[in-house]
């Protein structure tokens, strides 16, 4: 997303990708639970999630005295998950960020936040 047509003086300079837009994002999920066999209630999940390049800081105006834009480059993320059911109960293992990736997300005009790094998560529950 840019601007094409901004005030003389004091508007945005024009062509310039607009802060926290990405020309490109993409994510794809798959999950499947086995239904019989020896190990019936196996669980196995995979993800990805990319994000393209952006810029992060404020879009400069044509009168600037100084540049606002703060590059990023793109950046794609992997989580595995796994998980068994039993009776009532239900285990679930995931590791998010496989890679480990450094990179940053970005919100609004100035808003720029680390994405999480590699982490590992797990959940009981029990269905009454």
């Amino acid at each position: 997303m840019r601007f094409t047509n901004t005030p003389d003086v004091t508007g945005i300079i024009e062509d310039v990708r607009l802060v926290g837009t990405t020309k490109n994002t993409a994510n794809a999920t798959l999950f499947y639970t086995l239904q019989d066999g020896a190990i019936m209630g196996l669980k196995l999940g995979a993800s990805a999630f990319y994000t393209g390049k952006c810029n992060g800081g404020r879009n400069d105006t044509k009168n600037a005295t100084s540049l606002r834009l703060i590059p990023l480059s793109a950046f794609t993320t992997f989580d595995l998950s796994t998980g068994y059911d039993w009776k009532k109960f239900s285990l679930l293992a995931k590791v998010s960020s496989l890679t480990n990736a450094l990179n940053y997300f970005v919100h609004e005009n100035y808003s720029v936040n680390p994405i999480a790094t590699r982490q590992f998560l797990t959940t009981l529950s029990y269905r009454f």
